[in-house]
């Protein structure tokens, strides 16, 4: 089995998809962008606020309205883009089509051309998933990008009119006592969590998801209850409230899915309603992580729970590996032979662990794991 799980930029080099200065830049529905010549970007609100286009609907929050990709329409994409290419048409040319659809060209995993597909048959159920066959990390999506865009309105970081004081902007008095409960709260919780308690204010550039995670589910609900206006109060527990179904290491019932799609729409409409507010000038807080999070469920009902193919695992193992290497002027022989030292410690504890528990307990103090299968872990039946 394999799985091919990226952030959204990732995804695009993966997919040869054009990214975000591509009008149609959503990869699961067809709709087109707002330019905005003043930032040079492409935004997504979900009407058009140009003057003269009569507000036209771009997509719908609460129905699907705009048509969905599939796996043929996006290979017609790439056939259209390979041949512009072909037939020697201008660079402008092929550009401006390839920002239409948002395909560049062929992809081996997402789109083959012809002779991929006859050199690689086993492939074909991937090309037959469509976009489904590479989701984005919910992680990156929604923890390094939803998240601290919106603390940073919350906190008047972010400001698209410079000048001008909102209703959702928290009081710098206010910032002051979320910091000191947090800067109180330290002495209280093991030092693994520790760094997740620091300011904030000063320090939210430096944040990790697992910091983020932590403000959003767990010190934020409460720091912010009754510092804010209740109508933005609730867009933000909304997310939450979502975030603590979707992020959790379990599976999801049918009443799961659908009251994290509840909870997202509603943070989804109300962020366009109550910070877009339908004009061409709050073009900037359309982003298109904003958008995206309408393909949630649609993702969660075609590959799985978010765990089973978010980025978490990996990063730690990418981090655990560069610890590794202790020589610089000899890195890859470095890795290899610290890596090998630390898959045989390794060994040598499961067997210990496993075959010999009553003498791996007496020889390192630690009492033997009880029977059975480790908590979250994945269990399949013979049969499959």
């Amino acid at each position: 089995m394999l799985s091919f799980t990226t952030d959204q930029p990732g995804d695009d080099k993966l997919t040869r998809c054009k990214g975000v200065n591509s009008l149609v830049y959503n990869r699961f529905r067809e709709f087109e962008g707002v330019y905005m010549a003043a930032s040079n970007h492409v935004y997504y609100p979900p009407h058009d606020p140009t003057p003269g286009r009569a507000n036209k609907q771009l997509f719908s929050v609460y129905t699907l309205a705009t048509p969905r990709r599939t796996a043929a329409s996006i290979a017609a994409n790439a056939s259209a883009a390979k041949n512009a290419r072909s037939k020697g048409k201008r660079l402008v040319a092929q550009t401006r089509s390839q920002q239409k659809t948002g395909v560049k060209g062929y992809s081996l995993l997402f789109a083959p051309r012809p002779a991929m597909r006859r050199a690689y048959p086993h492939l074909k159920h991937l090309w037959d998933m469509g976009a489904t066959a590479a989701p984005y990390d919910f992680m990156d999506l929604i923890l390094l990008n939803v998240v601290p865009h919106t603390w940073k309105l919350f906190a008047g970081i972010k400001r698209v009119e410079k000048d001008k004081d909102e209703a959702y902007i928290i009081p710098k008095s206010t910032v002051a006592l979320i910091e000191k409960d947090l800067r109180s709260a330290r002495p209280t919780v093991p030092r693994t969590q520790e760094s997740s308690l620091q300011n904030i204010d000063v320090d939210q550039k430096s944040f990790k998801a697992v910091d983020w995670m932590h403000f959003f589910l767990c010190s934020g609900p409460v720091h912010l209850a009754g510092r804010m206006p209740r109508e933005f109060y609730a867009i933000f527990m909304a997310l939450s409230r979502a975030c603590r179904l979707l992020l959790r290491p379990r599976g999801l019932s049918e009443a799961d899915s659908m009251a994290i799609d509840v909870n997202i729409k509603y943070f989804v409409a109300n962020f366009h309603t109550k910070f877009h507010r339908g004009t061409f000038a709050r073009l900037p807080q359309c982003l298109s992580t904003i958008a995206a999070l309408l393909d949630v469920v649609p993702l969660l009902r075609a590959c799985g729970p978010a765990w089973v193919f978010w980025l978490i695992a990996m990063e730690r193992k990418i981090g655990a590996l560069n610890k590794l290497i202790r020589s610089h002027s000899r890195p890859h022989a470095s890795l290899q032979e610290n890596l090998m030292r630390h898959c045989r410690a390794e060994l040598n504890q499961s067997f210990g662990e496993n075959c010999l528990p009553n003498e791996w307990a007496q020889t390192t103090g630690k009492r033997p794991a009880a029977p059975g299968l480790p908590r979250c872990s994945l269990q399949l039946p013979q049969s499959i």
